[in-house]
């Protein structure tokens, strides 16, 4: 009876609350770490290598695939208006809002993208150059064909030459990246809230201090019941605390060394590369870099933690090891032995 109450305690109580535990401090480690994100997406190399792909693999104009040199057209300014440097700052610089609105949400969070930049890179050479393209580049008009839209005409109309179109479309590319925002929002702002803590400090932090001490008293006094009712002597309650506590440790601790030698990356950075290659990006090995880099810092979590439980049970079971076995009680004068009437034998 003891030992099934033991399994099941341990199968149905123990063995989850352990493995859980052991997997949120893991994560917890680098999940709401700014600085592990301020790491992982500082490095120029990944927006080199990004800027280098085809950044309008299907750009179209009312609903109508462009033709390929304009695309080439419009890639080539872009890459030229736009260095790594301007979208590393631009990613930081949004990742830091998010994480300074978790701190204080009384400021507010606004995501956006500083296009002033890109607006002052686009020289006026480079905006007639993709005019000229765009122009040259478009299928003659039918005879019925209303043009209303000269800022990005679809076709060139039959009553007006090229070299005024080409001119016109050159004054309205040069008006609407000028009319273009300092700022274009990348989500809908979220309004300051001042009725509220920080939601990395006063109530996620005592949420989650809260349900993480009651995780770790209902996780040790389990432990400790488990071992009570296995245990015969010390001894077997030392190794029995040991034993318990390995088995969780053991998955925590594998894959934070699967996750360092790097035998459960491949697949998923063979997946990104793969996607990447899609979009006609021609260097994933700074891609690489950052995934193993990632994978690196989420491994120490996991080997911090699954291995210093496997390294405390480790110690348990020693400890247990070497205690001296223990002393059969000698019978008593006046002590009853059921075997002697047949009872127990």
């Amino acid at each position: 009876m003891r030992s099934c109450l033991a399994l099941f305690v341990f199968v149905f109580i123990f063995l989850p609350l352990a493995f859980c535990g052991l997997l949120i401090a893991s994560v917890s480690s680098w999940l709401l770490d700014r600085n592990f994100y301020a790491d992982l997406f500082s490095a120029e190399e990944i927006y080199s290598a990004l800027l280098s792909g085809n950044l309008a693999p299907e750009l179209k104009l009312g609903g109508t695939g462009l033709d390929p040199a304009v695309t080439r057209a419009f890639e080539q300014a872009i890459q030229e208006a736009v260095s790594p440097s301007y979208v590393r700052d631009e990613v930081l610089r949004n990742i830091n809002a998010v994480f300074d609105y978790l701190e204080d949400p009384s400021r507010g969070l606004t995501l956006a993208w500083d296009l002033r930049p890109l607006k002052r890179g686009l020289s006026a050479e480079q905006i007639n150059t993709l005019a000229d393209v765009l122009v040259k580049s478009l299928p003659p008009c039918s005879p019925h064909t209303l043009q209303t839209d000269f800022t990005s005409p679809t076709c060139p109309p039959a009553d007006e030459l090229a070299q005024q179109l080409t001119a016109e479309v050159r004054q309205n590319l040069q008006r609407l990246i000028e009319r273009l925002p300092d700022f274009q929002t990348i989500i809908e702002p979220i309004p300051p809230n001042t009725q509220s803590g920080a939601l990395l400090g006063n109530p996620v932090q005592t949420v989650v201090s809260g349900g993480g001490l009651s995780l770790l008293m209902g996780t040790f006094f389990a432990w400790l019941f488990i071992s009570a009712l296995t245990a015969r002597s010390t001894k077997g309650l030392w190794t029995t605390l040991g034993v318990t506590l390995l088995i969780p440790a053991l998955p925590v601790l594998l894959l934070g060394i699967a996750l360092l030698t790097g035998a459960a990356n491949s697949i998923f950075s063979a997946n990104v590369n793969t996607a990447f290659a899609e979009i006609g990006l021609r260097d994933s090995a700074a891609l690489d870099q950052v995934l193993q880099r990632a994978f690196s810092r989420i491994s120490r979590g996991f080997l911090t933690y699954g291995g210093g439980a496997a390294g405390i049970a480790l110690l348990l079971m020693a400890i247990g090891a070497l205690m001296p076995q223990p002393r059969k009680r000698k019978p008593r004068d006046g002590d009853v032995n059921l075997s002697d009437y047949g009872i127990l034998r």
